[in-house]
Formats: structure tokens, C-alpha cells, sequence
């Protein structure tokens, strides 16, 4: 199977052509972009140059995963509604995976973070790169009474609390990958099935909210009434 690996959860936009057909999964093609707030102008660009790189034309694709964060929400939807035009477009399953998940290692007890903004951080704890837990957000010493007992820390743009996470132990920067990100889809059983409820991991509510409704106006007129 070519596939193509799509993530926009963290300040990295990670694109790739990974195939899985013969023997271990290899990455084909692969860019990413720091671009934390420009991912409408970067994806689309990036899903051809991928293309372009691994020597196929997108309709020679079998299906689409992508990460479903948590992350910022314009950025995150930016992302799976890609996929999902993708998918639609070219007549290939698209499955999502929890984007913690596929920048988890595979061995250790191991704090994943990514910078939440409002001085928060998303997070989820593992051993042995299997997820205690749902995802989770909260401040950073919420986050360390939370994770007690993890050997290390993972973080994608997260390096402003990484003193008040130093209690947990060393820390590394690390994004998910094409390949990793393919590799759980493919834990999760997902690979050669139909497409998964492409649910984006928000956790809380984004900042962007429907106005409340005013109460109506009482007009006078010129008479008074």
C-alpha cells in the first residue's frame, strides 16, 4: 500500500508518501514545514511535493491517515479536512490516529506534551509506547502531579515549560513522522479497512464561539410608539 501521511496537531506540518507493501513500512517522500499559522498556504503544496518525490501520482495512493491531535483548532481541522477532500476525491479510506501517539517511543515510561497555548500543554503519559489514558490538557504543574513516575519527556514546541517539567526527567523535542504515524493506524488495525470517523481531538472548546443571541430592541418612533 502507498500511503499518504498527513499532521497539522503541533507547529510542525508533517506531510509523506509511506509505503507498507513489501516488508517493513518505508517512507518514500517526506517535508515538513514550521508553520504554525499558515497551514491552508503550506499543505496543499506539500501533498504534491510528496507526491512528486516518491515518483507517483496521487490517484496511485490506497488511502490517507492523519493525525486528529489534539491541537489548535484551525490548524487541526485544517488538517483533516485536507484528508477528508482528499479521500473523497480520489476514492481512498482515510483513517485518523491520536497525534500523541505517533510521537510516543516504543519503550520507557514517557510523558508526551504539545504546547496548547493559554499557557497550557496537551498531554498523555506511556509504557512502552502504549497510551495510559485519554489525552488530557492542563498547566504545567497540574501536568507533572498528573505524570508522576515518568523516566522522560517527548514535547513538539513546548520548549518555554520545559523547566517546570524538569522534575520528570530528560527531555526531547520529537514530531510524529509519516512513518510513525502510518505504524499506528496500522496498531490500531485500521490499514485496508474503511475510513474512521475522522473525530478531531480537541479536548476542550476552541476559542471561536457563536455570538449569544441579543435580546430585541425596543424602537420608538417618531410618535412614540
Amino acid at each position: 500500500m502507498r500511503l499518504l501521511a498527513i499532521d497539522t496537531a503541533t507547529p510542525r506540518i508533517v506531510t509523506g508518501v509511506v509505503e507498507t507493501s513489501a516488508g517493513p513500512a518505508r517512507t518514500l517522500a517526506a517535508v515538513s514545514h514550521e508553520a504554525a499559522t499558515s497551514h491552508a498556504e503550506v499543505l496543499t503544496p506539500a501533498v504534491r511535493q510528496v507526491a512528486e518525490r516518491a515518483g507517483i501520482a496521487l490517484g496511485d495512493l490506497d488511502g490517507v491517515v492523519v493525525g486528529l491531535g489534539p491541537g489548535p483548532f484551525t490548524g487541526l481541522r485544517v488538517g483533516i479536512v485536507t484528508a477528508a477532500a482528499l479521500g473523497d476525491a480520489l476514492g481512498v479510506p482515510v483513517w485518523g490516529v491520536c497525534t500523541l501517539d505517533a510521537m510516543a517511543p516504543p519503550s520507557g515510561r514517557v510523558l508526551v506534551v504539545t504546547d496548547a497555548r493559554r499557557k497550557e500543554l496537551y498531554f498523555a503519559t506511556y509504557h512502552d509506547g502504549v497510551r495510559a489514558g485519554e489525552p488530557s490538557v492542563a498547566v504545567p504543574e497540574d501536568v507533572v502531579s498528573a505524570a508522576a513516575g515518568v523516566e522522560r519527556v517527548v514535547h513538539a514546541g513546548a520548549e518555554r515549560y520545559l523547566d517546570r517539567l524538569g522534575s520528570l526527567g530528560a527531555a526531547e523535542e520529537g514530531f510524529p513522522t509519516p512513518e510513525s504515524l502510518v505504524a499506528v493506524a496500522a496498531r490500531e488495525g485500521l490499514l485496508g479497512g474503511a475510513s474512521s470517523v475522522l473525530q478531531p481531538i480537541y479536548i476542550r472548546r476552541p476559542d471561536a464561539a457563536e455570538p449569544r443571541e441579543r435580546p430585541p430592541l425596543d424602537v420608538v418612533g417618531p410618535t412614540g410608539r
